[in-house]
């Protein structure tokens, strides 16, 4: 707006409107490329199946759990392949990766396509890539792209799954075991190799 009023002071009018709806295009097009990618966790509450921002729990050692809020189109590709990469190589045990997905509301081929090269990079690096809470339309991209194949539909959770109950058996048992976080429920007595966790030498000291 305040664009739009300097510009008809300095010109016409007609020109002014313009000046002013292309800066509203460039400003839109600049936020809606670079979509929120923010570190979420398993919502601590009993019984709840959602993911929050606000647990205070520390990351999983080897799954990282992120909410992408905004859509996955030609333009906001390389921000969101670059905050997938770089998990990983900020934390090279993190090689799953949970994407909560019920802010992404549309998603164009090259969106797809870059999924289902990350679902294949991480598959090769031992891990892999999850969705929970794909809407419908964004499912069905990768259903007519043919790229849902290679992401994997096993590897699609709808609202109220349990997907951490899932995933945590293809963790690695031996990063488990030494591991002091155990934010989820799942890892609190059973390794995901399903035997038993040894005793905390700790939680019988003293306090």
């Amino acid at each position: 707006m305040l664009v739009t009023f300097l510009a008809a002071l300095l010109a016409d009018l007609e020109s002014a409107i313009y000046a002013g709806v292309l800066l509203s295009l460039v400003l839109y097009i600049n936020r809606t490329s670079r979509p929120l990618i923010t570190d979420v966790k398993p919502d601590p509450a009993p019984n709840s199946y959602h993911y929050t921002s606000e647990s205070g729990l520390p990351d999983c050692p080897q799954l990282k759990m992120i909410r992408v809020n905004g859509s996955i189109f030609f333009g906001a590709v390389d921000h969101v392949q670059a905050a997938l990469q770089t998990i990983d190589e900020q934390n090279p045990q993190q090689k799953h990766v949970l994407i909560v997905a019920s802010s992404v509301n549309f998603i164009d081929l090259a969106g797809a396509e870059m999924l289902a090269q990350e679902a294949k990079r991480r598959r090769e690096i031992g891990g892999g890539l999850y969705f929970y809470r794909l809407k419908g339309n964004v499912r069905d991209v990768l259903v007519r792209s043919k790229r849902l194949a290679e992401i994997g539909e096993q590897n699609l959770f709808p609202v109220g799954a349990r997907a951490i109950r899932a995933i945590y058996p293809k963790l690695d048992p031996e990063i488990c075991r030494r591991c002091t976080a155990r934010i989820f429920s799942e890892c609190q007595t059973r390794l995901p190799d399903d035997r038993l966790r040894e005793p905390d030498l700790r939680d019988s000291l003293p306090h």
